[in-house]
């Protein structure tokens, strides 16, 4: 979905719809905040948004999954023809589960335990994506929540690129606008409440793809792409539904 680079260029978005919203490119060191709630498609986004950083020989990819067993994610990448095995032997694409950082009853250390393991990643992961950062949230108070999302924050920089998949309900409405201004770009992906028909049955699960913050500059008047989520294609976006809002 986007190609990363480890140097100052800027990063480019393999979608014409996508990356016309995004003005052609993300800049270098940016956290990108994905938004939504469950089945919107986040994590395919990412899988797609990995997939493509690692078509580039210069980028390595640190996929952090609620996978328990990371073979499980090289199979759902692949049923998307997005085929990574190659990427974990040559250890372009380190992906780690999320239930491994895990203490219970204390999530801050469970919290501490992921920051850690990203300070801790060799200099060449210059992606990093954390799918999601939702159960780690859960039980915290506001600003804790706040601090974690600032801990990734710190990680922008020399050349390293996060993205952080976060669900709506767990960001309260003050927290919500402290993450959105520490964001660089902060998409938000809700379902489509237009009823599609397909040969006359109502199954289209038709995704919408907004972008709030773009280069780091809010977006009050935006492009909205519309897409479905399809076997062996992934993201399929719908060119006929796309409007300005």
């Amino acid at each position: 979905m986007f190609n990363v680079t480890s140097t100052s260029d800027a990063i480019n978005s393999g979608s014409r719809e996508i990356s016309t919203l995004i003005g052609g490119s993300i800049k270098p060191n940016a956290l990108m905040i994905i938004e939504g709630e469950a089945k919107t498609g986040k994590s395919v986004m990412c899988q797609h948004l990995a997939f493509s950083a690692l078509l580039s020989p210069a980028n390595s990819v640190a996929y952090y999954t609620m996978y328990r067993n990371f073979n499980d994610l090289i199979t759902q990448m692949s049923m998307l023809s997005l085929p990574v095995q190659h990427y974990c032997v040559t250890d372009r694409l380190r992906i780690q589960s999320l239930h491994s950082f895990v203490v219970r009853g204390n999530v801050a250390q469970t919290a501490q335990n992921l920051i850690d393991s990203v300070k801790n990643l060799p200099n060449r992961f210059n992606v990093v994506v954390v799918d999601a950062v939702t159960p780690f949230m859960v039980r915290m108070n506001p600003t804790a929540k706040l601090d974690l999302f600032q801990a990734f924050r710190e990680q922008c920089n020399d050349n390293r690129s996060v993205v952080l998949v976060t669900s709506t309900h767990v960001l309260e409405k003050s927290t919500a606008g402290r993450v959105f201004a520490m964001s660089d770009y902060y998409l938000q992906i809700t379902m489509d409440e237009t009823v599609y028909k397909t040969e006359g049955v109502d199954n289209r699960a038709i995704r919408v793809l907004k972008i709030h913050k773009l280069r780091g500059v809010e977006i009050h008047s935006a492009d909205i792409i519309k897409f479905e989520i399809k076997p062996k294609t992934g993201i399929q976006i719908l060119p006929f539904v796309k409007v300005r809002v």
